[in-house]
């Protein structure tokens, strides 16, 4: 049986990236979910599901400076549009809530505390082989922004 490959050009968006992307609408799929259309500088469409970004309030006909979060081996891109509280890199004020476990799509379960910022917003910290010290149990303390993922806020020590 013989291979065929198909060729791909290369892409001109880079991960870990930001670029002005213009939120031209919303659309709903066969897969019964809501995606925005979002067009890159160089005029390629992008799909990017709605349901992670409720709290953003992302405006159609607007634009927004986002990441490009990962480009996998199949040329797949994931963007990121801005968080409306916080930046990668920056620290917070957050207080801890609870240690709770989620399962991965691969069907790992993962173990993370679970932490709030005075505004209300969680973010998840892995708990995984890591010991949180007793004093940060309580009350606020200071934690930088690891990564922000498909809306997810994820913090470190």
């Amino acid at each position: 049986m013989k291979k065929v490959y198909k060729y791909r050009k290369k892409l001109p968006l880079e991960q870990a990236k930001h670029y002005l992307f213009y939120f031209r609408k919303k659309i709903f799929l066969p897969d019964n979910q809501e995606y925005y259309v979002i067009v890159d500088p160089f005029g390629d469409k992008h799909l990017i599901p709605t349901a992670y970004y409720k709290a953003y309030q992302l405006k159609i006909g607007k634009e927004y400076l986002c990441k490009v979060d990962k480009i996998n081996c199949l040329g797949q891109i994931f963007i990121e549009p801005p968080h409306p509280f916080f930046r990668e890199g920056e620290s917070y004020a957050f207080k801890y809530l609870k240690t709770a476990q989620k399962k991965h799509k691969s069907g790992n379960i993962y173990t993370y505390r679970i932490f709030e910022s005075k505004n209300g917003e969680q973010a998840l910290m892995n708990a995984d082989n890591i010991i949180l010290p007793e004093h940060l149990k309580s009350g606020f303390h200071q934690f930088r922004i690891e990564k922000i993922s498909k809306g997810q806020v994820y913090i470190n020590l």
